[in-house]
């Protein structure tokens, strides 16, 4: 599993855009078995809340899975 640092731009039912710390723009889908729910995104979406995702990505797909969010510390990496 991978992760990935940033801030959530854009949430649509379950998918959502992450600008990570290297200023690429990253397209995910939250893993139905995911603690977080749609909601959740829309709040960390709006307060610009930066967070780390726990993701993987589909093999032969350039989909990106996201597993686990955890919102972090503005000092965090």
């Amino acid at each position: 599993m991978q992760h990935v640092f940033g801030i959530l731009t854009i949430v649509q039912e379950g998918r959502f855009r992450l600008y990570d710390s290297d200023g690429r723009t990253l397209h995910f889908t939250l893993a139905r078995a995911a603690r977080t729910a749609g909601q959740d995104l829309t709040f960390l979406a709006a307060c610009m809340a930066p967070i780390r995702v726990d993701y993987d990505q589909v093999a032969g797909s350039s989909t990106l899975v996201a597993h686990r969010i955890t919102q972090v510390d503005k000092a965090s990496p």
